[in-house]
C-alpha cells in the first residue's frame, strides 16, 4: 500500500467515525426529544384534568373542594399589593384509609395579584402523586405596555425544567416559581390544618 492509499484509508476511517459518533448523537437527542414530548403530553393531559375537576365535571378521587384568599397590603418601594389565591384540592384517601387522618392535596392553584398598575396572573400544577410543581405559568403587564408570558414544565424529578416557553422582557425564573409554589403550599397547609 502507498502513502497516498494509507492518508486515504485513515481520512475514510476518520471521516466514519465522525459519522458514527454524529448518528449516535442525533439518536440520543431523538430520544431525548420523545421523552420530553412524552412528559409534556402527561402535564397537559393533567392540567385538563384539573380544569374539568375545577369546572366540576368529572369529579373523581373528591378533587372538587376549593378556597379562595383575599389580600390586601402595601410594601414600601412597591405600593400598594392587592392579590388573590385560588387553590383547588381534594381528599387524600391514600392517607385516610391509612390511619383515618384527613389530609388534602392542592392539585391546583391560581394567584392574581396587581402590583401598581401591573397585573400579574399565575397558575400551579401539581403531581397528586408527589406533590410537586409540575407546571407553572406566568402572564404579566410589562413596562412597554405589553404582556410578558411564561410556561415552565418540570420533568418527574421536580428538579428540572424539561421545557421553557416565554416571550416578553420579563420571563419569570424557575427558581422564584419553586419558591413561590412552596410558600403557597405552606399557606395552604396551614389554612386547612384541622
Amino acid at each position: 500500500m502507498n502513502k497516498s492509499n494509507t492518508n486515504q484509508h485513515t481520512i475514510m476511517r476518520t471521516i466514519r467515525l465522525i459519522l458514527l459518533c454524529l448518528l449516535a448523537s442525533l439518536s440520543t437527542q431523538a430520544q431525548q426529544d420523545k421523552k420530553t414530548a412524552d412528559r409534556l403530553t402527561d402535564i397537559r393531559e393533567q392540567y385538563a384534568k384539573a380544569m374539568s375537576w375545577m369546572a366540576g365535571e368529572h369529579v373523581e378521587d373528591n378533587m372538587g373542594y376549593e378556597m379562595s384568599i383575599q389580600n390586601n397590603r402595601v410594601i414600601p418601594a412597591l405600593g400598594s399589593i392587592n392579590e388573590t389565591i385560588h387553590f383547588y384540592f381534594g381528599l387524600d384517601d391514600k392517607k385516610f384509609e391509612e390511619d383515618l387522618t384527613v389530609a388534602y392535596l392542592p392539585y391546583f392553584m391560581d394567584r392574581r395579584y396587581y402590583q401598581g398598575p401591573r397585573e400579574y396572573f399565575e397558575e400551579y400544577l401539581f403531581d397528586l402523586k408527589t406533590g410537586k410543581l409540575i407546571y407553572f405559568s406566568r402572564i404579566n403587564d410589562n413596562y412597554d405596555g405589553g404582556k410578558d408570558e411564561t410556561r415552565l414544565y418540570w420533568g418527574k424529578n421536580g428538579k428540572d425544567v424539561v421545557h421553557k416557553e416565554s416571550k416578553g422582557d420579563e420571563p419569570a425564573d424557575e427558581n422564584e416559581a419553586l419558591a413561590t409554589a412552596d410558600r403557597l403550599k405552606k399557606a395552604f397547609d396551614l389554612l386547612v390544618e384541622d
